[in-house]
């Protein structure tokens, strides 16, 4: 037998709550990182690596600060203190998850994640569901293990935000994106933008009723209102319209107090948007392709996760980079 080493693919990062520690996900693992002292605090392997499963989503839990929830591909929802590395509880449900958000008026208990339409029953059935062209979004409580589906028949790559404050939970589709708003008393999306350009990326305001998104030109949309689309009115919300970025971008986020908007792409450059000014600044020479940007609750730090398996920490005031993590290695036997 060989042993041949293989990089692990960083795929997003969080912070917790309190802004002390970095989380970040590969497929196999979670590690925590210190954001004073910039080290290693914890690594705990949640999928065993010959595993077929993989992790897909990591959501901080926002009262224990040393707790995570961690979503699993094959419908594995284990919550985690990653300080004694244990799991404290776990669910499961018989779908594949793609995605998980929680959801702001019970983020503890509740998410909505986006998951296969048909029922996962044995490893057999993995690889029809990996060609499966829908989703679901359900709605999850995470203590009892329920299911709500509150629509069905979106797209497989259908990407999934929720709002930081107010109960509304965005679907991006391809050229649409659907709101679920939970103070509605009929309980259904509505489509509330036909987009003529193909929707890459999508973020909640952290603080108002408004949504921007990414296109595949290059523009950041951001809607001013989330009313929806009828047959009186095609076109009901004002839009406002920035332009920087040459290619799609993949990735944007909001400040916690809604002052700046980062956006990053192909380009290699993360764009810190000044919309009260108007103004724009730069974190350039990133190395390869920006895919995910969290900032932590107190808006000191930024992660930025890039597709050459690195992950750089910068401040937010020098907009300079502290630390650059690579991915970790790990052993595979063949």
């Amino acid at each position: 037998k060989s042993k041949k080493k293989k990089m692990s693919k960083i795929v997003r990062s969080v912070f917790s709550c309190d802004s002390r520690f970095l989380i970040c996900q590969d497929q196999k693992a979670v590690r925590v990182y210190t954001v004073s002292h910039r080290t290693m605090f914890r690594l705990f392997e949640v999928v065993e690596e010959r595993s077929s499963d993989s992790i897909v989503s990591i959501i901080p839990h926002t009262i224990n600060y040393q707790q995570v929830f961690v979503f699993t591909k094959r419908g594995d929802i284990q919550l985690w203190d990653f300080d004694e590395c244990k799991i404290l509880k776990k669910t499961q449900i018989t779908h594949k998850i793609y995605d998980a958000v929680p959801c702001s008026s019970s983020p503890n208990l509740h998410f909505y994640m986006t998951m296969s339409i048909r029922k996962l029953v044995d490893d057999e059935k993995l690889a029809h569901h990996e060609h499966s062209k829908g989703a679901n979004v359900a709605r999850l409580n995470f203590d009892t293990g329920s299911l709500e589906v509150e629509k069905t028949k979106f797209g497989r790559y259908c990407q999934i935000a929720s709002h930081l404050t107010l109960p509304l939970v965005a679907i991006a589709d391809k050229y649409c994106i659907s709101v679920f708003d939970e103070r509605r008393e009929v309980s259904k999306f509505m489509t509330i933008v036909n987009h003529r350009e193909y929707i890459t990326t999508l973020a909640f305001h952290p603080v108002l009723e408004k949504i921007t998104f990414g296109n595949s030109s290059g523009f950041l949309v951001t809607l001013l209102s989330l009313k929806p689309i009828t047959t009186e009115n095609i076109h009901p919300n004002v839009s406002t319209f920035s332009h920087w970025h040459s290619h799609a971008p993949h990735a944007l986020a909001w400040t916690p107090d809604g002052l700046l908007l980062l956006s990053g792409g192909e380009e290699t450059v993360m764009v810190i948007w000044n919309e009260s000014q108007n103004t724009k600044s730069f974190i350039p020479r990133l190395g390869s392709t920006i895919s995910h940007i969290s900032i932590s609750p107190n808006s000191r730090t930024y992660a930025i996760c890039t597709s050459d398996n690195k992950l750089r920490v910068a401040d937010s005031i020098t907009n300079a980079c502290r630390v650059v993590y690579y991915g970790l290695h790990v052993s595979r036997t063949s």
